[in-house]
């Protein structure tokens, strides 16, 4: 072989290995996803199953990913954690930057569950110093099997928690019951690692005598250091519909205990209620109405009497006929239902009488008004309509005949 052909093969071979090392570095992948079972094997009806799904990138991530979750036929898949894993991990001598998220996974009833492939979208840089680029990624089908606990195969659902909180209350308290009365009852359920919405509903019987108004449940859900709390509230209203002795059933709310590996249950104690019928007398507050209207109506009376006496005093009538007239004018009695017929101020007519009187009065000496000592005197005289005479006894009995005609006055022949 000559010389001149070494350096030849030499970078040859060199032009190989650099194309070989160009070729493994470009064929590893600029971003991956995994995802898989925290834990695997069967587990309880409710329990919390967890899946994780991890993110890598070989430069950084910009901005959440985004998760296409599925809808599950009795079942719950969601995610929990906002805040994912950060870590590094080394694949085939190629550094990944790792987000790992947590999915949780809750079984309503017993069998067999697939979690069918959906898809994360997340955006990374294809190279440090690019703008990033979105990927979307696709999960694998995963299997998953749920049974019931043992003592709880007759249960329709159930909740697997490390603990339960039961919370009742009463507003008002059910002390006494009439009919017609209603009362709200408001249970709150508490579990740790279980949302709100995974709580089976509650079993509400119907009771004789009672009617039931349940409202929607409200779900309440937080995390707090790291740990996940639902909460679930019913409110139910019940009213009573018949008189009689009422019993609201003990309320047993079963769950199973993952931790013990135990059934519990809560019972919220019965509840006894003597449904009383009102009594037919009248209210209090129509007797007390009553007596004040008939006080109001005594009162008008009297302040009617006196200045009615002070009216004919004015111009010299006897009090006697006065008093006939307050007599003739007194108010109806206040009726059964409460009404009242108001009789016309007759008092104001013959005030406005007596002003015209002393003004039409053809007498020059003035006239003295007996009652606070104001005096005044007519301008001029003038001469007396026919229709007011100046004699007294004609005016009482004008007076008279208009004040006991109460039913239908004719203002206009005063005016």
């Amino acid at each position: 072989m000559s010389s001149t052909a070494l350096p030849k093969i030499s970078q040859l071979v060199l032009s190989m290995f650099l194309a070989f090392l160009v070729g493994s570095v470009s064929a590893a992948e600029p971003v991956l996803m995994r995802s898989s079972l925290a834990k695997s094997g069967p587990v309880w009806v409710g329990q919390r199953v967890t899946i994780k799904v991890e993110l890598l990138t070989t430069t950084f991530f910009a901005g959440a990913p985004v998760f296409q979750l599925p809808a599950i036929p009795q079942a719950l898949l969601m995610q929990i954690e906002d805040h994912p894993v950060l870590g590094t991990e080394q694949v085939d001598d190629t550094t990944y930057n790792v987000q790992q998220h947590e999915l949780a996974l809750f079984m309503l009833r017993p069998g067999g569950y697939t979690v069918p492939p959906f898809t994360v979208r997340f955006a990374s840089a294809p190279r440090y110093g690019e703008p990033p680029v979105e990927h979307r990624l696709t999960t694998p089908a995963i299997q998953v099997e749920a049974r019931m606990p043992p003592g709880a195969e007759h249960l329709p659902s159930l909740i697997s928690t490390r603990e339960l909180h039961v919370t009742q209350t009463w507003q008002p308290q059910p002390t006494q019951a009439r009919l017609g009365d209603a009362f709200t009852r408001t249970i709150t359920l508490m579990a740790p690692d279980v949302p709100g919405m995974v709580f089976p509903p509650l079993p509400l019987a119907k009771v004789d005598g009672l009617a039931v108004y349940p409202k929607p449940p409200v779900v309440q859900d937080q995390v707090e250091r790291g740990t996940f709390t639902g909460q679930r509230t019913q409110t139910v209203t019940y009213v009573c519909e018949h008189p009689g002795l009422v019993t609201l059933p003990a309320l047993i709310i079963p769950w199973w205990d993952v931790e013990h590996q135990k059934l519990q249950q809560v019972t919220l104690p019965a509840l006894t209620l003597q449904v009383v019928a009102p009594s037919r007398g009248w209210p209090w507050w129509t007797v007390a109405a009553g007596l004040v209207l008939a006080a109001c109506v005594l009162v008008a009376k009297s302040r009617t009497v006196v200045m009615l006496e002070n009216a004919r005093s004015w111009r010299g009538v006897p009090l006697v006929s006065v008093r006939s007239q307050a007599k003739s004018i007194s108010p109806s009695s206040v009726a059964a239902s409460g009404a009242i017929i108001i009789v016309p101020p007759v008092n104001l007519l013959l005030l406005k009488l007596r002003k015209r009187q002393g003004r039409r009065s053809n007498s020059l000496s003035p006239a003295t008004r007996t009652g606070n000592g104001r005096r005044f005197s007519c301008a001029s005289p003038r001469k007396i309509d026919a229709q007011y005479p100046i004699c007294p006894e004609l005016l009482n009995r004008r007076c008279r005949r208009i004040l006991t005609s109460a039913e239908n006055p004719t203002l206009s022949r005063l005016m």
